[in-house]
């Protein structure tokens, strides 16, 4: 039987995703997800932005714990 990576964090559930910030594999119980508005305009080429000239997209980033509290929100 084939398995799957671990979560980095707690070694006990399959990761399903990978934290933005530090690269560690994370599974749906300890992933954080933060969601801002993006305001640059890459954020409305890379097709996730609301339509509208004038209004800000939303962007989620997918982090872990520890990396909450150092997450930049301004990118």
């Amino acid at each position: 039987m084939g398995e799957g990576k671990l979560c980095g964090k707690c070694n006990e559930n399959e990761a399903t995703c990978v934290c933005s910030e530090c690269g560690i594999d994370l599974c749906d119980v300890c992933k954080q997800e933060v969601s801002m508005d993006a305001t640059h305009p890459a954020a409305r080429i890379k097709g996730y932005s609301k339509p509208g000239a004038l209004t800000a997209g939303t962007v989620t980033k997918i982090v872990c714990t520890p990396c909450l509290a150092e997450v930049d929100v301004f990118d």
